[in-house]
């Protein structure tokens, strides 16, 4: 990455889906992540053992992301002249934020500062990382009497996810740290190798840091572990932060 941390061109569709969706002030039933978190607080402390556990991960990621994506927000929005486009008004949940938008290849397009969008996309996806381990955690456990409470709660945090989902998926991004594909050098640190009963020897089984490419540049490093072949020596190059250390300090 540049030492001048530069703009990337978001589509405007897409921005607006996210700007929306992690207002802390919720209308209506559309859906929004605070929904799930006002839930989460009184619930996790009901549900001990493993899927407690993974409830009160899942609380804690969605509670840093909201913290780091509400941040972000408020940085990019506002009057910025030197930036292209016109001021158009966004809906921030209760409340509206305005953002330059400008035509960019035919398409409506608002410009992010491209290390605050690799971060905003860091916690989301420890969040959805963490959400994944937390459904798979309930489905293979006994929630009980409290299995319907659940479904209260995951409802509108799946709905919100979803959202985000799509808007990441309207835009020119590639995460070049999905297990089980092979590790491009370009864009991606392969910090060593373990053996995986899951994935292909070759492939990515493990990833410390998740990496993002914008329009085919590199805006967060990806950070991998890769599968290897039995009765292979397992291979560590270096050490490495926590994955949660690694989002907290933003590399």
């Amino acid at each position: 990455m540049a030492s001048a941390p530069r703009d990337i061109y978001v589509p405007a569709a897409s921005w607006e889906v996210m700007v929306d969706v992690v207002a802390p002030k919720p209308r209506g039933m559309d859906p929004f992540f605070v929904k799930a978190m006002q839930q989460f607080e009184r619930y996790a402390r009901t549900i001990g053992g493993e899927i407690g556990d993974s409830i009160r991960l899942c609380q804690d990621h969605l509670s840093r992301f909201l913290v780091t994506a509400q941040e972000v927000v408020g940085l990019e929005a506002g009057a910025n002249p030197a930036r292209l486009g016109r001021s158009r008004e966004f809906r921030y949940g209760q409340e509206t934020l305005s953002f330059q938008v400008f035509q960019y290849k035919g398409s409506d397009t608002v410009s992010i500062r491209e290390d605050r969008m690799a971060t905003l996309l860091n916690f989301y996806a420890r969040f959805r990382e963490t959400m994944r381990f937390m459904e798979h955690k309930v489905e293979e456990g006994d929630l009980g009497i409290f299995k319907n409470s659940f479904v209260f709660i995951h409802k509108p945090l799946a709905q919100a996810a979803e959202s985000f989902d799509h808007a990441m998926e309207r835009m020119p991004l590639h995460i070049s740290t999905r297990i089980g594909s092979v590790p491009d050098p370009h864009y991606v640190h392969i910090m060593g190798t373990e053996f995986s009963d899951e994935v292909e020897p070759g492939r990515i089984c493990r990833v410390l840091k998740p990496g993002f490419v914008y329009e085919g540049r590199e805006i967060q490093e990806g950070v991998v572990i890769v599968s290897q072949k039995r009765g292979e020596p397992e291979i560590q190059t270096a050490e490495i932060q926590s994955p949660e250390e690694s989002i907290e300090s933003g590399e």
